[in-house]
């Protein structure tokens, strides 16, 4: 496997975001992970342990995401943060 450069991770991102803004849910099949864990401090009762999950946290979430940071270190995303 070739290894991502930051920019390439950006783009990744972008894409998780486009497709979570517009609500193209299927989309985050092919940038995420299907065992994707949801960590948010803010609602820290509210557990989403699989991408299907995920995604139906999004489909009733009404607000779209405006700014993304993330962190990186290594070949992978660590972190991403929506507001």
């Amino acid at each position: 496997m070739a290894t991502m450069t930051n920019d390439d991770r950006r783009a990744l991102v972008d894409k998780m975001v486009r497709a979570m803004n517009e609500r193209d849910l299927d989309l985050l099949d092919a940038v995420m992970s299907a065992n994707f864990v949801r960590h948010c401090e803010p609602t820290p009762d509210l557990v989403i342990k699989d991408l299907d999950g995920y995604k139906a946290f999004l489909d009733a979430f009404t607000e779209g995401f405006r700014t993304v940071s993330m962190g990186c270190a290594g070949r992978g995303i660590d972190e991403c943060w929506c507001r």
